[in-house]
């Protein structure tokens, strides 16, 4: 409205007016991307330390121009109020509020008349309502509450720390006992080495080049031979069923497969008589079915016979 003079009444006026809309917009809310928006929308705005101390001392070399202005002048482009003091004083309320403390205001005494000047009039008070200065800015604020917590996780951990140590010392771990060693394994050592043995049967012919290693090799002192017959061949039907037995036999005793080698097969037909049997060399002259090397699970079902390796 032109008869109120908001634009200024002169040229000179009017010019200042745009002059002082520009400051604000180029130096003063500029600021507020880095001093202001990341403490409300965090999410959308990041922290920056460095950045942010750097705008905080351009924005006081900001205030202190506007203070230095204002030493002269009540208002900013005229001696009346001006569309430029409308358009700073919402600014200068987030600046107080949020980024300025006390020892920034207190080095612009003259912005701070200004802006308390402005707020005595009914018109301002009513649009921008009640102002709460702030004592420190967001950013001090913030780097108080971090120290404090580290400060507090700090002494949490000394308090933890000499907790631990007016504990009773723990303990010794108990000494860990030796694994006994398998009664085989007590035996006087025996030249004939069981795995060689399982090499030459499984990569030989058995009769022209196996068979003769092993009556060569055999220690007759440190091994015995056993015969074994399935007791209930008469309960046998299919030749495929008497097979899963001693492969599931095999399985159980593979923990004791390097003290033993056994060759077991089922003979007949199925539906004509199907009988199991096999000969096994055995380490020492322990039982098969000792609980210490077959046991009494499988080797029960079976006829056992030491035989002579001469037979």
């Amino acid at each position: 409205r032109a008869d109120v003079d908001l634009l200024g009444r002169s040229h000179l006026e009017k010019a200042r007016v745009v002059q002082w809309l520009s400051y604000v917009e180029s130096y003063i809310w500029k600021a507020f991307a880095t001093l202001l928006f990341p403490h409300f929308r965090p999410e959308n705005f990041k922290t920056n330390p460095t950045e942010e101390k750097s705008q905080e001392d351009q924005l006081l070399k900001v205030l202190k121009a506007m203070d230095v202005h204002l030493t002269d002048n009540t208002y900013l482009a005229s001696e009346r109020v001006t569309v430029a003091d409308i358009a700073v004083m919402p600014t200068l309320k987030r600046v107080f509020e949020h980024i300025a403390g006390e020892d920034v205001r207190s080095q612009i005494p003259h912005v701070m008349r200004f802006f308390n000047t402005c707020m005595g009039k009914t018109n301002f008070a009513a649009v921008l309502g009640e102002v709460t200065l702030c004592d420190k800015s967001l950013r001090q604020k913030r780097d108080e509450q971090l120290k404090a917590k580290k400060a507090a996780e700090k002494a949490e951990k000394a308090k933890a720390k000499e907790a631990t140590a007016a504990q009773p010392a723990a303990a010794p771990p108990a000494e860990k006992k030796e694994k006994p060693k398998h009664p085989l394994d007590l035996l006087p050592p025996s030249p004939f080495v069981m795995d060689e043995w399982k090499r030459q049967y499984s990569n030989n012919e058995t009769r022209p080049v196996a068979l003769p290693w092993l009556w060569e090799n055999i220690d007759k002192e440190g091994y015995t031979f056993w015969f074994c017959k399935y007791k209930y061949n008469d309960e046998l039907q299919k030749t495929f069923m008497a097979a899963n037995l001693i492969t599931g036999w095999f399985q159980r005793i593979e923990h004791v497969r390097k003290y033993l080698f056994g060759n077991v097969h089922v003979f007949g037909k199925s539906g004509e008589g199907v009988e199991i049997s096999g000969v096994w060399i055995i380490r020492g002259t322990m039982d098969p079915t000792d609980d210490n090397l077959m046991g009494k699970d499988d080797a029960a079902y079976y006829d056992w016979r030491k035989m002579s390796s001469d037979d």
